[in-house]
């Protein structure tokens, strides 16, 4: 079962199924490294719970959630 990544809850890790987004929006995501296959941990929010933060491949990346949610995860 898919959510997308900005359902992931503090502490919590996900894996990248897929990324709905096009042109260039979806090449700055995968340029700094949410492709098919990536694990993903949600590791800070915003009192507004926008943007969080993800730890991903080592670095800590702040998404906006409308951009989160272009991302497709699977809970682990």
């Amino acid at each position: 079962m898919s959510i997308t990544m900005d359902k992931l809850d503090i502490n919590k890790k996900g894996i990248v199924t897929k990324i709905n987004s096009i042109g260039i929006m979806r090449r700055r995501l995968m340029d700094i490294g949410i492709v098919k296959g990536t694990t993903i941990e949600c590791v800070l929010q915003s009192p507004s719970k926008n943007p969080k933060a993800y730890l991903i491949k080592g670095s800590i990346i702040a998404l906006r959630n409308d951009d989160a949610k272009q991302i497709e995860v699977k809970p682990i």
